[in-house]
């Protein structure tokens, strides 16, 4: 599947995520096919850009929902 991009940058691009996310043969054609690589990072987001720094991601900034109050009180009666 790989082999059939022309640009060497591309296929260590998609290697990588192929790697890191495990996808099927279909979704990794798909991907490519969809042009992932013009995509990913295009949406919008609230956190400022240096956010991110070290390896931080969106679910380090998320609140923690477990601990929310609405969620320790239970359920109601």
């Amino acid at each position: 599947m790989l082999e059939k991009l022309d640009d060497p940058g591309l296929r260590d691009w998609y290697s990588v995520k192929d790697i890191e996310h495990g996808w099927s043969r279909p979704v990794l054609a798909h991907q490519i096919k969809t042009h992932l690589h013009l995509r990913e990072g295009a949406a919008p987001s609230n956190f400022p850009p240096q956010a991110f720094r070290n390896g931080a991601s969106a679910r380090d900034h998320a609140p923690d929902r477990a601990h929310h109050p609405w969620h320790a009180r239970g359920p109601r009666p």
